[in-house]
């Protein structure tokens, strides 16, 4: 019982209720989310915030880019768009078994190794 101790002993400070003559103190609890709210917003902060977007911009940008070339390709290949599903379909399926397969690699092997299957697969957002 070492949040209850005697009124006379403490003196009862904010969330603290006192009940009959014994006080009792609340522990105060720290989270994670009001330590970062307690740190000022800086310069290295916004950096890692730009970098992050400009990596997430940069890998959904092959899957994009697919979209726009598919039709200059298609005519000058003279192949129907409609063939293109396949290959559509076939991207999106590697960046999802990278991320399934490469995920959990990284956090077995560290960090290196699942980098270096990252580039070898051409996968580097995965």
């Amino acid at each position: 019982m070492d949040h209850l101790r005697p009124r006379r002993a403490i003196r009862v400070a904010d969330g603290a209720a006192i009940h009959g003559q014994w006080t009792v103190i609340e522990p105060r609890q720290t989270t994670i989310a009001s330590v970062i709210d307690r740190m000022p917003l800086g310069a290295y902060r916004i950096s890692i915030v730009v970098m992050c977007f400009l990596i997430v911009l940069m890998d959904g940008f092959d899957t994009q880019a697919i979209g726009f070339a598919a039709t200059e390709v298609a005519s000058s290949l003279a192949i129907p768009i409609t063939a293109f599903g396949p290959v559509f379909s076939a991207a999106l399926l590697g960046a999802m078994l990278g991320a399934l397969v490469l995920g959990p690699l990284g956090d077995r092997c560290g960090l290196p190794p699942a980098d270096g299957a990252r580039v070898g697969t051409g996968r580097s957002g995965a």
